[in-house]
């Protein structure tokens, strides 16, 4: 049988709606509003979702986003999402946290910045 043909005769290629909740993959998509990606250190190249609300960043399991950098404290940082801006909060980190070379406390982001915590540098990439 030909590539493209079914029993009775060819295949048609149509768009189809998914659902993502019968799928198991709506928390996995729904709410996502941007991403970090590593530059360098331990996790190079992998990237970390961003959600609508609150990501905390840190070492400690129970973070949003963990990364394993020995500089990086327990709870070190919070990216939240709202009213269309995203706010990088520094949780009073013992390394503290940059944002295109500058130490902050509390900074808007926007796309490209990068964002360094402890020896980590991550690149911010804004969806909204």
């Amino acid at each position: 049988m030909p590539a493209g043909w079914g029993e009775l005769g060819p295949v048609a290629k149509k768009t189809m709606a998914i659902d993502l909740n019968a799928a198991g993959l709506a928390n996995e998509i729904v709410g996502v509003v941007g991403w970090l990606v590593a530059m360098d250190g331990n996790h190079k190249g992998q990237d970390f979702r961003l959600h609508s609300g609150k990501n905390i960043i840190g070492t400690a399991a129970d973070c949003d986003i963990v990364i394993t950098d020995s500089y990086i404290s327990s709870k070190h940082a919070n990216i939240k999402f709202e009213d269309e801006q995203y706010i990088l909060l520094d949780l009073d980190s013992t390394n503290g946290t940059c944002v295109n070379d500058h130490r902050v406390t509390k900074e808007e982001l926007i796309d490209n910045d990068v964002v360094r915590l402890g020896r980590t540098n991550l690149k911010f990439k804004a969806l909204f």
